[in-house]
């Protein structure tokens, strides 16, 4: 029930988001396609094209998650990705761009393997449905929606 009333909270102040600023009508698109892209890139460890769609605060730690990788010589690679839903359930609108942001549960599925680069044998295999809980955030000086934090649940 409380997850009920949190979504119902967030679709409000989204549709109130939607009126003052139309740009508002595409956040959730844009949490899909940087889920999409982010898989990918986390796979390849691009970091340059993760400079797109992360703050730059999230950049800097997924840097340093990459490179503990790299360190280890692993890569963590994501495949057959297939996000199932994508639900807003925290908006915060401020009229003004840079203070807008959103949370979003994604719950998604892919195969996920850790592989050691130098034996080229899989660690970990996990092929379990998943949820993140997404900070998306308006950065103010290119206006656009960034992924600011991701937390697996």
């Amino acid at each position: 029930m409380a997850q009920a009333e949190t979504v119902k909270r967030a679709r409000k102040a989204f549709e109130q988001a939607v009126t003052n600023d139309p740009s508002w009508n595409a956040v959730v698109d844009r949490a899909k396609s940087i889920f999409y892209q982010f898989e990918k890139d986390w796979s390849e460890l691009n970091l340059s094209n993760m400079q797109t769609y992360l703050t730059p605060k999230y950049l800097q730690h997924i840097a340093l998650m990459l490179e503990a990788l790299k360190q280890m010589n692993r890569q963590n690679q994501m495949s057959n990705a297939q996000l199932s839903s994508a639900i807003l359930f925290n908006v915060s609108y401020s009229g003004k761009n840079e203070l807008d942001s959103f949370d979003v549960e994604m719950n998604a599925s892919a195969t996920d393997k850790l592989v050691d680069l130098n034996t080229q044998s899989n660690l970990q295999v996990d092929t379990k449905p998943f949820t993140e809980l997404w900070r998306i955030e308006r950065e103010g000086s290119i206006r656009q929606y960034l992924l600011d934090n991701m937390v697996k649940i």
